[in-house]
């Protein structure tokens, strides 16, 4: 699921970011996810040295087809997919759990998740 970015020639890294999230729950490293809109949707997991006056980048992976994503845990994301399901992963892109997601609407019928949030540690908010 991740893999290497590759900044030079894609599109989709040329636009803003929808939306950035810091990973405030592991303190031994800075990471942050970037969710870009696009005609499938990915994020951008970047690592950084905890000392920022090194300013040296560990780790830059790219996730394909998400929606969103979002920190769960000091080294797990969750995402969620074009298929509207929520995935469970470690940062080295390792699928652990993958989570079919219905929810019943106000009016009795079966809705689909547009997006999650961040809470507090293992949850989401939908």
């Amino acid at each position: 699921m991740l893999a290497p970015v590759n900044t030079s020639g894609k599109q989709v890294l040329a636009n803003q970011p929808k939306t950035l999230h810091y990973n405030h729950f592991n303190t031994s490293q800075h990471a942050i996810l970037l969710n870009f809109d696009g005609e499938n949707g990915c994020f951008v997991l970047l690592e950084f040295h905890k000392d920022l006056k090194k300013a040296q980048l560990l780790t830059e992976k790219r996730g394909d087809t998400i929606l969103d994503a979002i920190f769960v845990a000091k080294d797990r994301i969750v995402t969620l997919d074009k298929n509207k399901e929520l995935g469970v992963c470690d940062f080295d892109g390792n699928k652990l759990k993958s989570i079919p997601l219905t929810m019943k609407s106000s009016t009795g019928m079966q809705a689909k998740a547009e997006k999650i949030f961040p809470a507090s540690i293992g949850k989401i908010l939908l």
